[in-house]
């Protein structure tokens, strides 16, 4: 139980470390915030890859409806995200 709280905790201040240090990014040194949704997605994505090691590459995944639903979500919410900053 105490493991769970731990994470939950961590995820918390990740996230407030991440709502702040976005914002003084974006105001000091005067970016625009679609740009910067544009480049934290494709970063996220490229660090996601080079993690996933020598794992096969699914083309199948792409033909999933619920790998583009995901995939739209993502994008929304790190749109509406910096939107709010």
């Amino acid at each position: 139980m105490r493991h769970g709280w731990v994470i939950s905790f961590g995820a918390v201040l990740s996230w407030a470390l991440l709502s702040a240090v976005t914002r003084v990014v974006l105001v000091r040194f005067d970016l625009d915030p679609w740009g910067f949704s544009f480049v934290q997605l494709t970063a996220g994505g490229l660090v996601l890859l080079l993690f996933s090691g020598k794992a096969s590459f699914a083309k199948t995944s792409f033909q999933r409806p619920s790998t583009w639903v995901i995939g739209v979500f993502r994008v929304l919410s790190a749109s509406l995200y910096t939107a709010l900053l």
